[in-house]
């Protein structure tokens, strides 16, 4: 791909390569131009997004359950044995935790942000979730992101954690019952933004 200096077209020495997306070999791409054709330049990529991913851990630790729990969260994350090897591997397996790390993360900021808007710090309890729009939108492109790395576990994983999050609120809400179901659809139409960028991506 680099030789031929095509992105569109995945290939690996010479044919062609449609067992995986092409994201890793986007990653590797930049990665020899940067740094030369060589073991740094392959693995860049995984070793830059690995961190990326400690750092998430600790943001997300630190949101939800202060500055102690996230500092543990980054330090739990960075001394896995998988985290490393992960790290230093030309695998897709770095970028697939980086993104969906970043969805959720998104998706923790946004309920934060939802409860905060509603006077409602405790997100067991409330109005239904809503998730604002900007954090939608950036759930739908990490998501993306993670399906153009390793396919579509990169969409399952991240929409198990939020169905499970949403299904914990339904039942903690205090709106009774026929009111909720009403409400409904008007409250979850930001979810689906998400699932239409993925479905858009994959598509395309």
């Amino acid at each position: 791909m680099l030789d031929a200096n095509d992105w569109v077209v995945p290939t690996f020495n010479g044919g062609l390569r449609i067992e995986k997306p092409p994201l890793v070999n986007w990653l590797q791409i930049a990665g020899f131009t940067l740094c030369g054709r060589n073991e740094t330049g392959a693995r860049i990529g995984s070793a830059l997004l690995t961190l990326g991913t400690c750092l998430l851990t600790w943001r997300i630790g630190r949101e939800l359950l202060g500055p102690m729990v996230g500092l543990w969260s980054g330090l739990a994350m960075a001394t896995c044995v998988w985290t490393a090897v992960g790290g230093r591997a030309a695998t897709p397996d770095a970028p697939l935790v980086f993104f969906t790390t970043l969805a959720l993360y998104l998706f923790a900021r946004g309920a934060l942000s939802s409860a905060a808007a509603a006077q409602n710090p405790d997100l067991s309890t409330g109005k239904i979730f809503e998730l604002p729009l900007a954090s939608s939108l950036g759930i739908g492109i990490a998501c993306g992101a993670a399906v153009l790395t390793k396919g579509p576990v990169g969409i399952v994983l991240p929409l198990a954690a939020f169905g499970l999050f949403a299904c914990w609120r339904w039942c903690a809400t205090v709106t009774p019952w026929p009111t909720a179901l009403q409400r409904l659809p008007g409250q979850l139409y930001r979810l689906f933004i998400p699932v239409g960028i993925i479905l858009a991506t994959v598509l395309l």
